[in-house]
């Protein structure tokens, strides 16, 4: 992996690090980065990731309070979203996903790392972290889908479909690393045509 350093005249040291250790924790995963590799990629010492910062397990944790926060940022409603029928509301978030995902792919990397078994002593990262993002989608989502539709499960397959559309690509053809526009606008239609059938007549 190549390591790209930050220019130290543009960023703090903190916001350095945050940013390198992220790269690093969404290319190798937490266990196979050691602090100096954080450090080095800063451009800081090993004893400002330890002591100012609180260490590499901190700095972890750290990043994914960032990841959150990002994350909400992009995926929550906004307040003119609330004039829209709910059907159109669940497409317009839909819409911000593929957006957030394209934007920092690295966020959603470091999930991937947890799921591939990453940092598996380290637990309560996704109760923390990832379960209110999750029950916000289910709260704004409720009244969008039929009554039928077990909500969890669908929501469930769209995060994963748009994961894994980033990650592996399409099957057979174009790969993950940076897909065509064409490529992510296709997805973006097929999405929206995906979950339609099963959206609320009447919202």
């Amino acid at each position: 992996m190549k390591v790209i350093f930050l220019n130290r005249n543009d960023v703090p040291d903190r916001d350095r690090v945050m940013g390198s250790a992220k790269r690093l924790f969404a290319d190798l995963g937490y266990d196979q980065t050691t602090s100096e590799m954080i450090a080095q990629a800063a451009g800081v010492s090993s004893s400002f990731v330890s002591t100012e910062l609180g260490g590499k397990r901190q700095v972890y944790e750290d990043v994914f309070r960032k990841i959150q926060t990002r994350s909400r940022e992009w995926i929550e409603p906004n307040p003119e979203d609330g004039g829209l029928p709910a059907r159109a509301r669940f497409h317009t978030f839909l819409d911000r996903l593929l957006d957030y995902i394209l934007e920092e792919p690295d966020n959603a990397a470091m999930w991937r790392q947890r799921r591939m078994g990453d940092a598996a002593d380290l637990r309560g990262i996704e109760e923390i972290y990832a379960k209110p993002q999750f029950d916000m989608i289910l709260d704004f989502s409720r009244d969008a889908f039929r009554a039928d539709v077990d909500l969890e499960m669908m929501i469930g397959t769209v995060v994963w479909t748009v994961d894994s559309f980033f990650f592996n690509g399409l099957p057979h053809g174009e790969g993950p690393a940076n897909p065509s526009a064409a490529t992510v606008a296709r997805f973006r239609r097929h999405m929206h045509a995906l979950v339609e059938p099963f959206l609320a007549e009447s919202t």
